[in-house]
């Protein structure tokens, strides 16, 4: 689920990532950031949704994020990471701080996946036959169709919907649905559009008595012959372009070794799944099969039966069971000792895998060479250690989110493995120094990558590893490693510099120009180089890059110091440069794209999202020169209008990722030119939050057969004929992003769901119209492999929950704003909740902690709990904290009922905390959150708003105890004073972002520290506080280059301030000065000076 980056879906519904290559990225995010596409989530990521695909949260998507996907939340994407881009789309929530971040950053899909193979692009379409008559529509259930007040149809209205009362459970039969009209390309013109749909009337089914409906798979066989005719095409090159390289984000984990080693007409190698009408596994089981692998769209019905088949090959070397989650634990254990002769597992994603099972493989698979766990989140040192203590000739280990794991696991793989090539311990925040520093003496002669995104790995740690493993390292990835400086990676310069390919180092926010001029020097042989979020690089910086003439990969994105002259300076040495990245780069412009096309003609994937400057001058121009563009993100560009689109699908043959999310000066006809000429190679196609599409040109969409990403959130003009014809004929879509589309109801979800086989991320946030009425009762042919579903502020009851999670393996469901949901939902849905991860229920009104207790005992795997805005108490949260140790986030705003005594249990054994929000929640005081800064060590944001029981005793603790703090918000507690303040300034470095609005007792003195030691702030929240000039002059002064938000509100600042803010924060975006005695010809130099700045609020 891209931006992004971290990526999770963000409660606020901002379209995002992120992504992010992984990435960004995610998601959030928000996105969603909810936010990716997650969504979202340009990534998207997101996701993660309801309304753009990325999320903020991140923000992510963005979901895409995001993606994340930019939730509103999002900040996130993501996640969002998003990726989020990971452009994930996300859903606004009514409370402002309720974001979860979105996985996906913008425009990048799932950051953090395993890796694919290199794609082949697509040879030249082939001339294909249309039908030359339509079909007749005929639905499949007889159902009256909800009509909306006619003001909801705007979307610059968002109104309640107008529920009904109880639906009961229909009494009619599904039989296979029929497709739904057919588009025909015309013959007129060159750019092949497609002409409008027409829609015969439907005829009524019979009614039958009520019972259990099966829906199959919409096939081509259940309908008589149809006549072709041959329509015109565009004449293509019939030669291929060159192989593609993995993208960057796959770099976060090792790829899994079989996929490169077996060709697919292999006759060792069996992917179960493969065709719909394939012999049975257990006749063809021989001596031959050394490698089984699983096919998407079968991973849900991976069950006990199937597993006991797969291991009856008792000369299998290599299975790969990713993301299999419906095989038993006991089962595994019972059955994995006939496997002998393994010498690779792949078991990603396996949430059921315990220590024990690792205990039975290491008895049994003495020659194991590979075992991927990445997510195997239940495993325990113990696990480790005896499959290091039996399996000792283990090459590539990946344990990326064991979160149980300690420096035990740590110690035991470098005594015990000899010949370790790859390593990937992501995201375990409890290996320290003393096991870190046995990496690199321990493998001194074998180690070759090593992957340790989001540790805590230290300078003296990477040095080691980068001085002992000098003669063969080629691959390091540390990433968001919040304590590592220049030291390290000069240490890897000048020790790996020979044999270093790949170094990932995004979001180090310390790096300079010390470190990466060496960069330069050294590691000539860099291939991949990813900067984003390095936020104090600068020209100097880039510059000092033109010796790396191999780099194919360049992540700059993010980097707001830098100019893009520097860029431009050093890209003509870059001749083999392949895929660049500068989002969310304010200073870049057509000048830079203009360059690529002169001097880097083998460009494959550019991202210039959230550049600002970027236009058709530029696009078109580069288009035409670049021979195989596969990837471009142009999302949020406003001065792209449909020639830079048309001229994109005329010369760009082969494009697989496009993503237009926000680009609100195209129309129909850039559409048209998508699915006239992208139709045999578009796989990710991502246009939410653009109202101008016409329903014809979105129905068009249908063309592009190989679609596996989608997303149309806020694509009002969308109809349930759109959505027939998208899940009839994009038979490969996985990810589908369809947020506030109000014209769309529950008419379309069984056929959508039966024909959609391999779709995972599934949003229909926002849709008023959606009930659970056609999916009451029904039983699908196949499992469905879905993977998030959010059906937030629509009416989804308990009927079409039950459905989703009964033949689903939901790991993540947003269900906020439901009234639908009950207590008595809730209750009988929890039997079918065990894999969810995140859960959002926020604005659901009609629980309480009955039903959620009920919910939250099945869920022990969750890590994300949003349940803010309802009607639970503190017996809500002790249960949570009994059933739910690894929760990472938790939002409880508005929740009066809640007590210190609820607090206090979640600190003391949720110990990986990262984001706490109780705003509102008037009964809290500082014992609890004195609980929280002793127990939760990984606290990075903190919001409080309107607790007024809080002094500055308990936020003292919390900057002594939680030096990880990026974020606080302490709106209306009114009891702080400066001594609060400082004292977070002196121990949370990182802060980021502080929101003190209405604190009257902070002023400038407080300002003084944050000023001076918080030198990556972004944004400072100040409304209605005592500060004055100098307060002022301290954040500028110190924070100019990263602030982007200032809000002084209501404070007592005079001209003499803004001249400060004017000359000294050029990068500002967001100032408010209402309220404040200010003279109005200020305001000139300020929007002269800060030409960022798109948001002056002044009165």
């Amino acid at each position: 689920m891209g931006n992004n980056n971290e990526n999770v879906l963000n409660n606020n519904n901002n379209n995002n990532n992120n992504n992010n290559n992984n990435n960004n990225n995610n998601n959030n995010n928000n996105n969603n950031n909810n936010n990716n596409n997650n969504n979202n989530n340009n990534n998207n990521n997101n996701n993660n949704n309801n309304n753009n695909n990325n999320n903020n949260n991140n923000n992510n998507n963005n979901n895409n994020n995001n993606n994340n996907n930019n939730n509103n939340n999002n900040n996130n994407n993501n996640n969002n990471n998003n990726n989020n881009n990971n452009n994930n789309n996300n859903n606004n929530n009514n409370n402002n701080n309720n974001n979860i971040e979105v996985r996906n950053n913008p425009g990048d899909e799932i950051p953090f996946s395993m890796g694919n193979p290199p794609i082949m692009a697509p040879s030249a379409p082939p001339s294909a036959p249309q039908y030359n008559q339509q079909l007749q529509y005929q639905p499949s259930i007889q159902q009256p169709q909800y009509q909306p007040p006619i003001h909801q149809f705007l979307p610059s209205i968002q109104q309640q919907p107008q529920y009904q009362g109880q639906y009961q459970p229909q009494s009619l039969q599904f039989n296979n649905f029929p497709p739904p009209t057919q588009y025909q390309p015309t013959s007129q013109g060159s750019m092949n559009y497609i002409t409008s749909p027409q829609l015969q009337q439907p005829q009524q089914p019979q009614q039958q008595q009520p019972q259990i409906m099966t829906i199959q798979p919409t096939t081509f066989s259940n309908f008589p012959p149809i006549m072709a005719t041959t329509t015109t095409t565009t004449t293509t090159s019939s030669t291929s372009p060159p192989v593609l390289y993995i993208p960057i984000d796959s770099e976060f984990y090792p790829t899994y070794t079989p996929q490169y080693l077996y060709k697919k007409e292999d006759e060792r190698t069996y992917g179960i799944g493969t065709s719909l009408k394939e012999i049975a596994f257990n006749e063809i089981i021989g001596n031959k099969i050394t490698n089984v692998f699983i096919k998407t769209r079968m991973i849900p019905q991976v069950n006990d039966d199937l597993f006991n088949t797969i291991v009856g090959c008792r000369n299998l070397e290599h299975l790969n069971l990713s993301g299999c989650v419906q095989f038993s634990s006991t089962l595994f254990s019972k059955h994995i000792t006939r496997l002998n002769q393994l010498k690779s597992l792949n078991l990603n994603g396996c949430q059921q895998i315990t220590s024990d099972n690792l205990c039975k493989i290491s008895n049994s698979c003495k020659h194991l060479e590979e075992i991927h766990l990445n997510g195997c989140n239940r495993i325990e040192d113990q696990g480790i250690v005896d499959l290091v203590g039996r399996c000792k000739k283990i090459k590539i280990l990946s344990l990326s989110g064991l979160n149980l794991l300690t420096d035990r696991s740590l110690i035991s793989i470098c005594q015990k493995l000899q010949e370790l090539q790859s390593l990937c311990i992501n995201h375990i925040q409890w290996f320290t120094e003393k096991s870190l520093m046995m990496i690199g003496k321990r493998f001194k002669s074998s180690l070759r990558c090593f992957y340790a995104y989001n540790t805590l790995i230290t300078d003296n740690a990477l040095s080691d590893i980068a001085i002992n493993c000098s003669s063969q390292l080629s691959v390091i990835n540390v990433s968001k490693c919040k304590n590592i400086s220049n030291l390290s990676v000069a240490t890897i310069a000048i020790n790996c510099g020979r044999v270093l390919n790949k170094l990932f180092l995004q979001n180090i926010e310390c790096l300079s120009v010390h470190s990466i001029s060496l960069l330069g020097k050294y590691c000539t042989q860099l291939t991949t180089l990813r900067l984003d979020g390095c936020i104090n690089l600068m020209d100097d910086s880039i510059l000092s890059l033109q010796p790396l003439e191999r780099l194919r990969i360049l992540n700059l994105s993010n980097v707001p110091k830098i100019n893009e002259m520097s860029l431009i300076k050093i890209l003509p040495s870059l001749k083999d440069l392949e895929e660049l990245y500068l989002y969310e780069n304010p200073r870049f412009s057509d000048l830079t794209v203009k360059q690529l096309s002169i001097t880097n003609p083998r460009i494959n994937t550019l991202r210039v999202d959230k550049t600002v400057f970027v236009s058709d001058a530029s696009i078109i121009p580069f288009t035409n020169s670049i021979g195989y563009l596969r990837v471009l993100n142009l999302s949020g560009l406003q001065s792209i209008h449909d020639s830079s689109i048309m001229a994109l699908a005329t010369s760009q043959k082969f494009i697989q990722k496009l993503y237009l999310s926000g680009c609100k000066s195209i129309g129909n006809d850039s559409l048209f030119a998508i699915t006239g000429h992208m139709s045999s190679s578009l796989e990710v196609l991502k246009i939410d939050d653009s109202h101008q599409f016409s329903e014809e040109a979105l129905s068009s969409i249908s063309l592009l057969k190989g679609l596996k990403i989608l997303s149309i959130s806020h694509c009002i003009h969308t109809t349930n004929n759109t959505i027939d014809l998208i899940g009839y004929n994009c038979r490969e879509l996985e990810q589908l992003y369809m947020c506030k589309l109000p014209l769309v109801n529950d008419a379309v979800l069984p056929a959508l769901l039966s024909n959609l086989c391999k779709l995972k991320i599934f949003r229909i946030d926002g849709c008023i119209n959606m009930t659970d009425r056609s999916l009451t009762g029904i039983r699908f042919l196949n499992r469905l492999c879905l993977e998030v579903f959010n059906c937030s502020d629509s009416r989804i009851g308990c009927g079409g929950l039950l459905t989703i999670l009964q033949q689903s393996s939901i790991r993540e469901l947003y269900a906020w704003n439901c009234d639908y949901i009950t207590d008595d939902i809730l209750k009988t849905i929890a039997n079918d909740a065990s894999t969810i991860q995140i859960l959002r229920l926020d604005g659901c009104k009609n629980i309480s902690d009955k039903g959620i207790r009920s919910l939250i005992q099945r869920c022990p795997l969750l890590r994300i709990l949003n349940i803010s805005n309802t009607k639970i108490s503190d017996e809500t949260l002790q249960t949570v904290a009994g059933y739910c140790k690894r929760l990472k986030k938790l939002y409880t705003n508005n929740c009066t009922k809640i007590t210190s005594s609820g607090i206090s249990a979640i600190a003391y054994q949720c110990n990986e905390l990262t984001i706490l929000n109780a705003s509102r929640c008037s009964n809290i005081n500082d014992n609890a959150i004195i609980d929280v800064s002793l127990k939760c060590k990984l606290l990075k944001r903190l919001i409080l708003n309107y607790c007024p029981k809080i002094t500055r005793l308990s936020i003292i603790r919390v900057s002594v105890g939680c030096p990880m703090l990026k974020e606080i918000s302490l709106k209306g507690c009114t009891n702080l004073d400066e001594m609060s303040v400082l004292s977070l300034s002196t121990y949370c470095k990182r802060l980021q972002y502080i929101d003190f609005t209405d604190c009257h007792l902070v002023t400038d003195l407080a300002m003084v520290g944050i000023g001076r030691e918080c030198l990556l702030l972004k944004s400072a929240i100040l409304t209605g506080t005592g500060i004055q000039d100098n307060g002022v002059a301290e954040i500028c002064v110190r924070s100019n280059v990263n602030l982007l938000t200032l809000e002084l509100e209501r404070t007592r600042i005079s001209d003499r301030a803004v001249q400060m803010i004017a000359q000294m924060c050029p990068a500002l975006k967001n100032l408010n000065l209402l309220n404040t005695p200010l003279t109005t010809q200020l305001i000139e130099p300020i929007k002269h000076s800060c030409f960022l700045l798109t948001n002056l609020q002044f009165k």
